[in-house]
């Protein structure tokens, strides 16, 4: 670990997290809104152009920013060290191209970057996470948690979720290696024997989980199915004393609805942009 002036350089995931533990962690809240932050550390073990991570200090203020390739960068902290954090970014010469966090600090660190390195500035996508508030409870009893047994229907759903959200197209033999072992993650729902419904824990510790992969076939659509499958999920979270959330995208109001009503509510806004450096 490098430390100059009013900021360090770190050169694996576990002294960053031990060493900004107090406020990534400072509260129930926090954690949710710097989750990635613990997701990505871990899966970060050396320094180079794609990968780093930086902690920025000034007095009582601190801002974060975490690089774990292919992954988006992330920013949190105080948007007074945004300036900052970006010249230190540009005389580090370190890749700076996806970033997430707060919309205001994204962009206030992507601004002053523009002004040491001539590029574009990109919103890529707007998103919100949605705490749970009060669950409004309602009939799960025919929701069910997925095992083995169940691993083909699930990747064929899973299949169908990945091509209409994301247009990637696999074949179900990869679907399934890539769900195998986390089958008891889903749940679902099934008419006539087949899943038509699903979402899943994701990103689950001591005391908040992620609820992800919400999904329900399109000629199934309309009746409630994934009403009934994310309630299940948040009433065995509840169980376990953990504080559901989720993430959700601006541009489609019609699940965030759904959300609403099953109890949960807005918690903050985050953002991706892209920096394009010009030719």
């Amino acid at each position: 670990m490098k430390k100059s002036r009013n900021y360090k350089i770190y050169n694996n995931g576990e002294d960053f997290l031990l060493d900004n533990e107090k406020l990534i962690h400072q509260n129930k809240m926090t954690k949710i809104e710097t989750a990635f932050f613990d997701l990505n550390a871990k899966r970060f073990f050396s320094f180079d152009k794609e990968n780093y991570a930086f902690s920025f200090t000034s007095q009582d203020k601190k801002l974060l920013i975490l690089k774990c390739a292919p992954y988006n960068a992330l920013i949190y902290g105080d948007i007074d060290l945004a300036a900052e954090a970006a010249r230190i970014l540009a005389e580090q010469n370190v890749e700076v191209d996806n970033i997430l966090g707060k919309n205001k600090l994204v962009e206030s660190f992507l601004k002053s970057y523009q002004k040491i390195k001539s590029g574009t500035i990109k919103l890529i996508h707007s998103m919100s996470i949605m705490v749970l508030d009060v669950y409004k409870s309602s009939d799960t009893s025919d929701v069910f948690v997925c095992s083995s047994d169940d691993l083909e229907d699930l990747a064929e759903c899973y299949k169908a979720f990945e091509m209409e959200c994301f247009q990637k197209e696999k074949s179900l033999e990869e679907m399934k290696e890539m769900l195998r072992g986390r089958e008891q993650n889903f749940y679902a729902y099934k008419i006539d024997g087949k899943i038509v419904s699903m979402a899943s824990k994701n990103r689950e510790v001591e005391d908040i989980c992620a609820i992800s992969h919400v999904y329900t076939t399109p000629c199934h659509r309309g009746n409630g199915y994934s009403k009934k499958v994310v309630s299940k999920v948040v009433e065995d979270l509840i169980e376990n004393n953990k504080t559901p959330y989720l993430y959700v995208d601006n541009e489609n109001p019609i699940s965030n609805h759904l959300y609403l009503k099953i109890g949960f509510q807005y918690f903050i806004n985050q953002s991706q942009y892209q920096f394009k450096m010009k030719e």
